[in-house]
Formats: structure tokens, C-alpha cells, sequence
């Protein structure tokens, strides 16, 4: 199965704009005027394969050193139900009843995510399920938040961060939204918009309550993790 190596983008702005009113939208171009970033293929952004109980877990120490993004691992652990992860990994677990998810947080995009229970303030068990392949992800983290793909859009397309280098999340988002809503590159999804965030969204993993020297990002559409990427202070 795969094992995702998680890490993510937009943590200190999310609360910033969570809140966000409607978005003033530019009008949609043709799909001619389309203008992706440079990435070496949809396919390399995307988890498509079927599980792979031979793959091999990797380390996560890599995943901090500076502010890099990264793509999805396609090599990802199928670890058995009660292995606890550390922060910043991500592995699929088969065949858990909705008692072994623990306590249900919320859904959004068809993914809910779980609470498997622990001290509230510290970094625990999460799973997450509505996966293409049936599937949960589990996952280490104290406080895990879902973003709207128009929160990502208000804090990615306004003029202050419009100029920031695209992460790996930036461009898978870029990609799907194109597909889907013939946008151009840092346009708006438009009229669509509310129809792609019923399949697309956001979760960020935060490490701990407080100061975050570390979170994570993980794009999600379609029943697959399209994306992830690292960011630490």
C-alpha cells in the first residue's frame, strides 16, 4: 500500500482568512489561455496505484530540513491496525469498523476524519476515510483543520502572496482546477467553484497546539491525496 509523507503550506495564514467572505472572481479564460506551472506530470501528483503491501517505509527526518515541498510518496506502508505513526506520517489501514475510527470530527468533500482518542492537547491518532480504494488513512497530530479550495484561492491569488513559489499542493490544485473549471493558471475556478469543492479540499496537520515549528498540508480530490507539502519555520 502507499505510504503519503506528509507536510504542509498555509498554516499561519488559514486562520487569517478561514473566515472569508464571498470572493471577487475574474472572469474564467478558455482552456487555451491555460498556463500551468512547470510539474513533471499529473500522474506524479496524483496516488492512483492499488495497495502495495510490499512497499517500503521510508523516514520522515528529510521531510524538515528547510521550507521544501514535496510530492506524494508512491512507495506507502499498509501497517496494521494499533501501530502508532509518528508526526508527519502518513499509512493506509484496511478493514477498521467504525468503532476502531473512534470519535467522528467532520466531513468535507466526502472525507471525514476521526478522532481516535487520546489527551486532547497532544498529538494522537487520526484516520481519515472516503478513499478510492476503501481504505483509512491514519495519521499523527494534535490539531488537524479542513480548508476550503476558496480559502486556498482568496490566500493564494491575492496580491501578497501572489508572486510566492507554487508548492507541490499549489500545483496539483493548479492542474485539477484547470480540468475542471478551464481556469487559467492563478485565476479563479469561477462559476465551478462551489461544484470542485464538493470533491476537492485542503487538511492541514498541526504538530501541537500553540507555536507550530512544523505543519502540513495535504490536497485531496477525488478519493485520492493529489498532493502534500512540508512547511517549517
Amino acid at each position: 500500500m502507499k505510504m503519503l509523507r506528509l507536510s504542509a503550506r498555509f498554516g499561519v495564514l488559514l486562520g487569517a482568512f478561514a473566515l472569508s467572505g464571498c470572493l471577487s472572481l475574474k472572469p474564467v479564460p478558455t482552456v487555451d489561455d491555460v498556463d500551468l506551472p512547470d510539474v513533471q506530470s499529473e500522474a506524479a501528483l496524483i496516488e492512483t496505484d492499488a495497495p502495495d503491501t510490499g512497499a517500503i517505509r521510508r523516514g520522515l527526518s528529510s521531510m524538515f530540513r528547510g521550507n521544501r515541498a514535496q510530492t506524494v510518496d508512491r512507495n506507502v506502508e499498509l501497517v496494521d491496525q494499533g501501530v502508532f505513526l509518528e508526526y508527519g506520517d502518513v499509512a493506509a489501514v484496511c478493514g477498521l469498523s467504525n468503532r476502531d475510527l473512534g470519535q467522528k470530527v467532520e466531513t468535507k468533500s466526502g472525507y471525514t476524519l476521526y478522532d481516535a482518542g487520546g489527551d486532547p492537547a497532544s498529538p494522537r491518532t487520526h484516520y481519515l476515510t472516503g478513499f478510492a480504494d476503501g481504505c483509512a488513512r491514519q495519521f499523527t497530530a494534535a490539531m488537524v483543520i479542513f480548508a476550503d479550495v476558496g480559502t486556498h484561492e482568496f490566500v493564494r491569488y491575492q496580491s501578497a502572496t501572489a508572486n510566492d513559489d507554487y508548492t507541490e499542493t499549489d500545483k496539483a490544485y493548479e492542474v485539477i482546477k484547470a480540468r475542471f473549471c478551464r481556469a487559467g493558471h492563478g485565476d479563479p475556478c469561477g462559476a465551478k467553484l462551489d461544484a470542485l469543492a464538493g470533491r476537492t479540499t485542503f487538511l492541514t496537520l498541526y504538530e501541537r497546539f500553540g507555536t507550530n515549528p512544523h505543519w502540513i498540508n495535504i490536497l485531496l480530490s477525488d478519493g485520492v491525496v493529489s498532493a502534500v507539502d512540508a512547511h517549517d519555520h
